[in-house]
C-alpha cells in the first residue's frame, strides 16, 4: 500500500513524464514540423533562385542568338550558299567579346556554311569542331527543328556549354527560314561562382548525374540537408546535377539544449510549489488516518488537529464517515442477498446455484443421503416470445420461477434460475416413489398456471421438460466424480426428455455402482457452467 507522499512522488514523476511527453509531442507535431516546413520553403526558394538565374542566362543568350539570326546579312549569307562577301559582319571577333566560344550556321539541307570555334586560343576547323559536329548530328537525327528557338545546357565531349539555336530570317520576318544559327558558350567555374554570389546560395555541381536524378522543376516535398536536382535541356537530357546544402546551424533539432533548459524551468518551478503544498496537507491527513486506524469503523471523535484553525474538509470527513459507517452495516446484508437473487424471477440466480451446488456436493461426500438435481426447461419459449412479446415472456419467467420455488419443501432445498428459460432444483428424494411424486408435483404446478401457448407444437398451453440426475446413497465414492459430471447427467436427461417429445421427464440414477462416464451421457458436449 502506498502513502500519500509516495503517491505524490509517483504523480510528480508522472507529471514530469507527461510534461516531457507533451513537450516532445508539441515539438514533434507542431513546432518542429513548422520549422522543417520553413527550412523546406527556404530550400525551395534557393533552388528556384538558381533555376531562375540559369534560365535568365539561357534567355539572354537565346535573345542574342535570335538577334543575330535575324540579320539581313546572315539571311543573305545563307541564301548565297555561304559567300562571306554577302555577310561581312559574320566574323568571330564580333561575338567573342560576348563570351561565346563557338558559332555555326546551317542551311535547311544540313550543310554547315560557317563554323567558328575558339579553343585554347586557336580556331578549329569545321571537321575538328565538337560543336559543329554536334550541330550536324541534330540535323541528321531530325532534331534540329525541335531545338530551334531554344537555349539549353549541353555536354559535348566532356565540356558543358550553353547552346542556343534560332531560325534564320530577314529582319522584316516576312520570309521563310532558310537555316539555323547557333551560339555556344562554355560554362566555367566563374559562371557558377556568379550564380552563387547573386543567389546567395551554397551549392555544388556534379557532371554525369544518374538517370534517377530529379529535375530542378520538381518541388521540394520534404526536408533534407542536401537537396539534389538536375538541370535539364530541351532534349530532356540532364547534363549537370546541383546539390544545395544548408548549414548545420540552420537545421532544426527535435530537442536542443536550449529547449531542454526551457523544459526544466517549466517543470521544476511548479513541481517545487506542489511539493511544498503537499507537505502542508499531508500532516493533518496523517492525523486523521491515525484516528481512523484506532476507530475500527466506530464513530469518529473530533479529528481537527488545529483547534485554532477549523478545517472544513476534515469536519465534513468526520460527519460523512459516521453516516456512511451506519449505512454500510445496513447495506452489507442487503447486498449479500441481492447478489444471489435473480432480478427477473425473484428466486436464486446462477451464482447462488453454483454456491449451493458445491455445498450439497461436499455434504453428500460426507453423509449418506439421496439428492436430486433437476434441470427444467420451458418448452418452445422462443416462439412464445415471438408471438406474445418479451414483456409477456418475462411475466412467464416470473410465474414459472414462483411455481418451481413452491415445489421445494425443506429449508436446504432450493430453486434457481439457471439462465434464459432454464431453471434448476436441488431436492432431497429418499426413493423412487418420492421422485415420481415430485415429478407430478412440478407438472401440476406448471399446468395450474394455464398459460396459453399457440406457438407450441407440443400442447396448447405452456409446458416444461425436465431432466433429473438422482444421487443415491451418497458417500466418499463421489470423490471420483465432480459437480460437472452431476450437472451433465441432468443435462443429458433433459435432452432425452426433449427428444421424447417434450412435456415430460427423464431421470438418470447415479450410485457407487454406476459407471457414469461410460454412459451415453458423456457423449454429449459438456454444458458451460
Amino acid at each position: 500500500m502506498l502513502t500519500i507522499r509516495q503517491i505524490a512522488l509517483i504523480l510528480s514523476g508522472i507529471y514530469l513524464l507527461l510534461l516531457f511527453v507533451g513537450f516532445v509531442l508539441a515539438r514533434a507535431f507542431w513546432f518542429y514540423p513548422q520549422e522543417l516546413n520553413k527550412i523546406q520553403h527556404i530550400q525551395q526558394r534557393e533552388i528556384d533562385s538558381i533555376s531562375s538565374l540559369v534560365s535568365l542566362h539561357l534567355l539572354q543568350q537565346l535573345s542574342v542568338t535570335i538577334d543575330y539570326a535575324q540579320w539581313n546579312d546572315v539571311y543573305a549569307f545563307v541564301a548565297s550558299n555561304g559567300k562571306l562577301d554577302q555577310a561581312p559582319n559574320i566574323v568571330a571577333a564580333n561575338y567573342t567579346s560576348l563570351g561565346f566560344s563557338a558559332s555555326a550556321i546551317m542551311n535547311n539541307n544540313g550543310d554547315i556554311l560557317l563554323s567558328q570555334q575558339l579553343q585554347d586560343g586557336n580556331y578549329l576547323s569545321e571537321d575538328s569542331s565538337p560543336v559543329s559536329s554536334w550541330f550536324r548530328s541534330l540535323h541528321e537525327n531530325k532534331q534540329i527543328s525541335q531545338l530551334s528557338q531554344t537555349s539549353g545546357l549541353y555536354r559535348i565531349e566532356g565540356t558543358l556549354y550553353i547552346i542556343s539555336i534560332a531560325d534564320i530570317n530577314n529582319s522584316e520576318g516576312n520570309s521563310r527560314s532558310n537555316g539555323y544559327f547557333l551560339f555556344a558558350k562554355p560554362l566555367s567555374k566563374d559562371f557558377w561562382h556568379e550564380i552563387r554570389n547573386v543567389a546567395g546560395v551554397s551549392f555544388s555541381t556534379y557532371s554525369n548525374p544518374d538517370e534517377h536524378c530529379r529535375p530542378i522543376s520538381e518541388p521540394v516535398t520534404e526536408h533534407q540537408q542536401a537537396i539534389q536536382r538536375c538541370l535539364t535541356n530541351p532534349m530532356g537530357q540532364t547534363p549537370i546535377r546541383l546539390e544545395v546544402t544548408i548549414p548545420d546551424y540552420l537545421v532544426p533539432k527535435l530537442i536542443s539544449s536550449e529547449l531542454f533548459l526551457t523544459y526544466m524551468l517549466v517543470a521544476v518551478i511548479p513541481l517545487a510549489l506542489y511539493l511544498i503544498f503537499l507537505g502542508l496537507v499531508t500532516e493533518p491527513l496523517r492525523y486523521v488516518t491515525s484516528h481512523l486506524r484506532r476507530s475500527k469503523l466506530v464513530p469518529l471523535p473530533e479529528i481537527n488537529p488545529f483547534p485554532q484553525l477549523r478545517v472544513k474538509e476534515l469536519e465534513e470527513l468526520r460527519s460523512t464517515f459516521n453516516r456512511l459507517q451506519a449505512r454500510v452495516q445496513r447495506q452489507r446484508s442487503e447486498l449479500t442477498e441481492l447478489s444471489l437473487t435473480d432480478e427477473l424471477s425473484g428466486i436464486g440466480n446462477r451464482r447462488a446455484f453454483e454456491e449451493k451446488l458445491q455445498q450439497a456436493w461436499r455434504r453428500s461426500q460426507r453423509h449418506q443421503q439421496n439428492i436430486a438435481l433437476i434441470l427444467v426447461d420451458i418448452d418452445h419459449f422462443k416462439p412464445f416470445n415471438d408471438i406474445y412479446g418479451h414483456q409477456l415472456g418475462d411475466s412467464v419467467i416470473r410465474q414459472v420461477g414462483k411455481a418451481l420455488a413452491s415445489c421445494v419443501q425443506r429449508q436446504d432445498e432450493y430453486a434457481f434460475r439457471y439462465g434464459g428459460e432454464e431453471f434448476v432444483l436441488l431436492c432431497y428424494v429418499r426413493n423412487q416413489e418420492e421422485l415420481g411424486v415430485l415429478e407430478q408435483h412440478i407438472k401440476k404446478k406448471i399446468q395450474q398456471l394455464e398459460i396459453s401457448h399457440k406457438g407450441s407444437p407440443t400442447h396448447s398451453h405452456l409446458t416444461v421438460s425436465f431432466g433429473v440426475a438422482w444421487l443415491k446413497d451418497t458417500g466418499s465414492w463421489l470423490r471420483k466424480l465432480s459437480t460437472d459430471d452431476w450437472f451433465r447427467a441432468a443435462d443429458a436427461a433433459l435432452y432425452e426428455a426433449k427428444d421424447a417429445g417434450r412435456n415430460c421427464c427423464r431421470c438418470t440414477m447415479i450410485d457407487q455402482n454406476t459407471d457414469i462416464k461410460a454412459s451415453p451421457v458423456f457423449q454429449r458436449p459438456p454444458p458451460a457452467l
